[in-house]
């Protein structure tokens, strides 16, 4: 995967953060928690991988 689309997706998952937290109103733990498992999954990693990441 190139260094642009990471950074793609890691710009979209901030935005995202953003989204859920500020105007969803989820709470931050659960709304980063969401974004990180999103951007891991969309960065290309395994999911079992991404579930040992946020741990």
């Amino acid at each position: 995967m190139s260094v642009g689309l990471i950074l793609l997706v890691v710009a979209a998952g901030v935005a995202l953060l953003l989204l859920l937290v500020l105007k969803v109103r989820i709470n931050a733990f659960i709304s980063l928690v969401i974004t990180a498992i999103l951007v891991g999954i969309l960065a290309g990693m395994p999911l079992k991988e991404v579930t040992v990441a946020i741990q």
